[in-house]
């Protein structure tokens, strides 16, 4: 039997290598991975079927898709074939190894090697077994699963075999998602013989047919990867004989008698006596509990059930009672007044504890192994190799397969025709179609169908569906119309068709209809209207020559010639054009024959003289320009004129007349502009001659245009500053002046003058400015050409003063503030304001004053510390342009 631990593992080969319990030479081995199948040829029990349905099936089942997949393999627990031979030999040099070590071992004890191995005790299914045979006993062969002994004379050879399996399940893991794999069985029993074999397929859509296609094949049809996206994982279980446990018993008499004695007294409350008498089995009981007796048990690696340790314990029990019994213990007849008395053996005995002269002390050592079986599992897993790399397109056809079920056999025509026609406008009374379908069946017969439609207003569709003819699908028609109160006529000519889709399209039968579409016609320019003449006449069917006008206008391009004939329309039409020109000209077409079921109405080819109209130049202000145009032809007594209004310079106009004389192609024209500000201008009528682009030139009236600008300005000092603007140009009568006043806040302004091509540039201007005292100060007035003019700064006396707190420390008075008086009472100027210093930056004040006012001011300094605290300095009446604002010294300065 198989026996645990694993005896080796060889990692190149990843097999696990099991030992048997009793013949050294024999071995199970057991693959730490699964995979794919092979048959007796050596080729992967391997098949993945990609389908695709027919056309016609999914018409007639739309649940069924487009196509899918199907994919089933085998799997199995085998070792690699090429490393069946290195794993022999490999186990053979290590039997080899035992052998002569056994040999060696037997030699040194004059014993020959095959007596060397051959007890064996197991516990299995709740009863325990023993086996002990010597040399002669296996020779004899005492029974058929008696142990078998090496051979003498040379090493065992290797013997490979199967595990005893007692359970076993496999489950597949292949990709999950439902857009990948349909339907799976990925999951069952093992066979528990031979490789266990197991079976698995699946069902893929038609995304999931693709990838594993695509995973397994090269584009060119050639072998791709060997891996698949399938791991498989077996779960088993088989029988093993376990490491042995170890018992331990271990006692020495003289210290389990005194301990005995005294748990005796203990129990009793020292009113005991040793001749009492006492159950052997209590005895035994308090001696291991007082530790007297020591029970041990070594179990080594394994994890055991408590059943199985709670019959070790009864073993050990067992033996310790057997050893007690003799030391401790002496048996008598059972006294007849004995109550409860303990039966050790068949007859009616009880025990009685030996007195110390009784007992012979000495020390008890007992050590024994047991061994035991039990199901024991492996999970041997792995991804699935395919063996596909590298092979042929025509050995991979024989595991991956392409499958159209498309099949000509079980196919039908499924011919659906339809007829479309005027019903409600042509006297049609019902249209016959005939099919007719011919072929070779699979026999090599001539097959020949047939069928006939008749299709009305009511009834405009129909089917057939025989069954294909072979592979077939192209077959002929013809039909014929009746019309009302009439007999059917003649047939179409028979006509050849694949499609399963026929559609009659009906001419206007019985009924002539003709669409009249204006072509290169120019209606705006050139043409007024045009008469298009219609004629259509069949004699042979008696319909009678009948002739109808239509007219095109700029409005209606369209018109439809509609006529009712009750007969097939197979003559041309003719007609004829009158094209009126808004010169009141007229041009006349021939008489033309047409079997088209649309005229597209042309005009003809005459002389014309096109004059494009381009504007071009500065349509800024322009209202809109009128070009004037005038075209003579005094030989032939003809005029033409028109006025085009263009009102931006994107727009474009063309003026178009028709010439009865080619060579007389001069024409005049002239240009009226106006613009928005009301100017008008307009040019003299100019000749030129022959087609032309025309450009429109616009000239803009000339304008002065100056900017003021008071970024300047002091409002603070002046808050309404005013200039006039003045501009004279007497040659041109132009003459204008304009104020424009300024306050704080405003921002630039415009001046406009609008002035003639020759006028100067030249202008005059004068600035005023409103004090804040009530004075008005006005400048002298300045002659300039600029177009821009930037208001100057009213220049007054004023006190100019630089603060400068380079010398005060911010880190002992983080804030200075600086108070500053002033006052001129004879000119009633007073002028009060504080600065606050944080950081080393000066500051300057501006103090407007007369000519006469003083210049001296007061200043007074307060440093605050960094608690708040506030350190007012006496005030100081200076005079100076620059003041520097001295270091705070406490010592110095008045206290707050």
């Amino acid at each position: 039997m198989l026996k645990v631990p694993a005896y080796a593992y060889f990692e190149d080969l990843r097999v696990t290598v099991y030992q048997d319990d009793t013949m050294f030479w024999k071995f199970y081995v057991i693959p730490d991975y699964i995979s794919v199948r092979r048959d007796q040829n050596d080729n992967p029990v391997f098949l993945l079927i990609k389908y695709a349905f027919g056309d016609q099936d999914r018409v007639a089942n739309p649940a069924l898709g487009r196509g899918g997949g199907f994919m089933a393999f085998d799997v199995e627990m085998r070792v690699a074939e090429q490393d069946q031979a290195a794993l022999v030999q490999r186990l053979q040099d290590l039997v080899d190894d035992e052998y002569r070590r056994l040999k060696a071992l037997a030699e040194a004890h004059n014993e020959r090697v095959e007596g060397m191995r051959l007890s064996s005790w197991a516990y299995a299914n709740n009863r325990s077994m023993n086996t002990s045979l010597s040399i002669h006993d296996v020779k004899l062969g005492l029974r058929p699963d008696a142990p078998e002994a090496p051979p003498g004379n040379k090493p065992p050879t290797v013997i490979l075999s199967v595990p005893t399996w007692t359970d076993g399940t496999f489950s597949v893991s292949a990709p999950q998602a439902a857009s990948l794999v349909s339907h799976r069985v990925v999951e069952g029993p093992l066979s528990l013989v031979g490789s266990n074999v197991a079976s698995a397929n699946m069902d893929l859509t038609e995304a999931g047919a693709t990838f594993m296609e695509k995973t397994l094949v090269n584009r060119d049809g050639t072998g791709g990867s060997d891996l698949t996206p399938i791991q498989v994982r077996f779960d088993l279980k088989m029988w093993a004989r376990l490491p042995p446990v170890r018992l331990s018993i271990e006692a020495d008499t003289r210290s389990v008698y005194q301990g005995l004695r005294a748990v005796m007294h203990d129990f009793e409350g020292n009113e005991c006596n040793e001749d009492e008498l006492y159950h052997f089995d209590q005895h035994l009981k308090m001696a291991v509990e007082s530790n007297l007796i020591k029970i041990s048990f070594d179990t080594g690696t394994l994890k055991l059930d408590d059943k199985f340790v709670n019959e070790l314990r009864a073993t050990a029990m067992e033996i310790v009672t057997n050893l007690m019994e003799e030391k401790f213990f002496k048996k008598e007849d059972a006294p007849a007044a004995t109550e409860d008395p303990v039966a050790m053996d068949d007859e009616r005995k009880v025990y009685f504890f030996k007195s110390e002269q009784e007992m012979e002390f000495t020390s008890i050592a007992y050590h024994e192994e047991i061994k035991s079986i039990a199901e024991w599992p492996v999970h041997p897993q792995g991804t699935m190799q395919s063996f596909f790399a590298g092979m042929s397109a025509a050995e991979i056809g024989k595991y991956v397969r392409v499958a159209d079920l498309n099949d000509p056999f079980f196919m039908t025509l499924g011919l659906k025709v339809s007829a479309f026609a005027d019903w409600e406008h042509n006297p049609i009374a019902f249209v016959e179609a005939q099919v007719q379908y011919e072929g070779r069946d699979e026999n090599g017969d001539m097959v020949e169908k047939q069928q006939t439609f008749t299709f009305s207003k009511d009834s405009t569709r129909g089917e057939w569906d025989p069954s294909l003819i072979g592979a077939k699908r192209e077959y002929q028609y013809r039909y014929r119309i009746a019309f009302q109160g009439k007999p059917p006529g003649e047939f179409t000519r028979w006509e050849r068709e694949r499609s399963p889709q026929l559609n009659l399209s009906i001419p206007d039968a019985g009924r002539v209809n003709v669409r009249l579409l204006a072509g290169q016609i120019d209606f705006a320019q050139t043409v007024d209207q045009v008469q298009v003449e219609v004629a259509y006449a069949d004699t042979s069917s008696g319909v009678n020559e009948e002739i109808e006008t239509f007219r095109l206008l700029d409005g209606q391009q369209e018109q439809t010639y509609n006529r009712v004939i009750f007969t097939n329309w197979d003559r041309p039409v003719r007609y004829r054009s009158h094209f009126f020109l808004k010169d009141g000209q007229r041009i006349e077409t021939d008489w033309t024959e047409t079997t088209a079921r649309q005229l597209l109405i042309n005009a003809p080819l005459y002389d014309k003289l096109d004059v494009r109209l381009v504007p071009t130049g500065d349509w800024a202000g322009v209202v809109q320009s009128v070009v004037s145009l005038r075209y003579e032809d005094a030989a032939n007594n003809y005029r033409a004129d028109e006025a085009f209004s263009l009102k931006a310079i994107n727009e474009f106009k063309t003026w178009s007349v028709v010439l009865r004389n080619s060579q007389v192609r001069q024409f005049e024209y002239k240009v009226l502009t106006t613009f928005q500000n009301g100017d008008l201008r307009e040019g003299e009528w100019t000749r030129m001659d022959g087609d032309q682009a025309l450009p429109i030139v616009v000239r803009t009236v000339p304008q002065l245009v100056v900017k003021l600008l008071p970024n300047v300005v002091d409002f603070d000092t002046s808050p309404v500053v005013e200039t006039t603007m003045r501009y004279a140009d007497a040659a041109n009568s132009i003459q204008k002046v304009e104020t424009f006043t300024f306050v704080k806040g405003d921002k630039i302004e415009e001046w406009r003058v609008p002035i003639a091509d020759n006028s100067p540039r030249q202008y005059r201007y004068q600035v005023t400015f409103h004090t804040a005292d009530g004075r008005t100060v006005k400048e002298p007035e300045v002659v300039d050409d600029r177009t821009e003019v930037v208001l100057p700064r009213l220049l007054t006396p004023e006190i100019k003063v630089t603060l400068l707190p380079r010398f005060v420390s911010f880190i002992d008075t983080p804030v200075v503030e600086v108070s500053v008086r002033y006052e001129d009472a004879a000119n009633q100027i007073r002028f009060n304001d504080s600065f606050l210093f944080t950081e080393p930056v000066d500051q300057v004040f501006r103090i407007p004053v007369r000519a006469d006012s003083p210049t001296g001011y007061e200043l007074q300094i307060t440093y605050f510390n960094k608690d708040g605290t506030a350190f007012p300095q006496e005030p100081v009446r200076t005079d100076k342009k620059h003041f520097p604002l001295p270091r705070f010294v406490p010592e110095l300065a008045p206290q707050p």
